[in-house]
């Protein structure tokens, strides 16, 4: 499994607006696509800004060019993300995910 993380920040103003489109965009867009195994969205609002990091989650690194085109460690980025004061990160970082450990039972 292959996790795909994206940062960017938002004015605090508008972090809750901006998530609302995140999850209309990137996150919908990527959630319907073969391969993709789910997504989380990560927030710490801090020095006036929100600070969003998108999670998503894949079969392999071919199931992410579906969505990212051939250069995947590009961000992808939508039309109305200026509208939101969006500071993007240009770029994207993937993990190969070996070991995945559950809570053990503390009983």
């Amino acid at each position: 499994m292959i996790e795909r993380r994206w940062h960017g920040k938002v004015p605090q103003s508008l972090s809750k607006a901006f998530l609302q489109y995140l999850i209309e965009t990137g996150v919908s867009e990527t959630i319907r696509l073969p391969g993709n195994l789910g997504a989380r969205i990560l927030r710490d609002e801090r020095d006036d800004w929100g600070h969003v990091v998108l999670i998503t989650f894949w079969h392999s690194l071919e199931d992410i060019t579906t969505f990212a085109g051939k250069d995947m460690l590009k961000a992808v980025l939508y039309p109305e993300d200026e509208k939101y004061g969006l500071i993007p990160d240009r770029h994207v970082e993937h993990y190969a995910i070996l070991e995945d450990f559950p809570p053990q039972n503390r009983t």
